[in-house]
């Protein structure tokens, strides 16, 4: 009879957290930063999808473009030249999202995972392109607030350690606003 119950509390168990899956995916817009002092700041979006699943857990992949940002000549290699950069790539990250209580309509998140972005990079004087792979690790925090059943708005931080930038590595931070839809 114990063996009998331990299974049905499992199945019970996992039944609930199946029940409370959810398919999501949306875009963000926003603002990208580099670690320079002298840096015009990049337009910023993001597409993604995941998969929220065991009640709170979730996995998602996203689509990232930091926009093209204006480095000044003093932080960079090329002497006297300035640098248009722009960061193009993937993200895969675990999140944990928390609602107080299942009747909240707002929400925080916080994600970790890995990305693979491309610095793209162009001498404003001469012209000349060049690109520089890059993988590592990224974080990411988020508040958000669902307005209807399925649609949510909030704001998200995320980072990503090490990026290249064609002479060091940097940290990257996207701060976006960000629409989603929930199934």
């Amino acid at each position: 009879m114990k063996t009998t119950s331990r299974f049905v509390a499992i199945y019970l168990l996992a039944f609930s957290s199946f029940a409370q899956a959810e398919f999501y995916f949306g875009g963000n817009y926003g603002l990208s930063q580099i670690e320079y002092e002298k840096v015009k700041d990049g337009s910023a979006y993001k597409a993604f999808v995941g998969y929220i699943f065991a009640n709170n857990f979730a996995v998602d992949i996203a689509l990232l473009d930091s926009g093209e940002m204006d480095i000044d000549p003093e932080n960079t290699v090329f002497e006297d030249d300035s640098l248009y950069m722009q960061f193009q790539g993937m993200s895969y990250s675990a999140a944990y999202y928390l609602r107080p209580t299942e009747e909240a309509n707002w929400y925080m998140s916080a994600k970790v995972g890995v990305y693979d972005i491309e610095t793209k990079g162009k001498i404003r004087n001469t012209g000349e392109q060049i690109t520089e792979s890059t993988m590592g690790l990224g974080w990411g925090i988020g508040i958000g607030y669902l307005l209807f059943n399925h649609i949510s708005l909030g704001f998200d931080v995320d980072g990503y350690y090490g990026v290249e930038d064609f002479a060091d590595k940097k940290t990257l931070t996207i701060v976006t606003g960000r629409l989603a839809f929930h199934f």
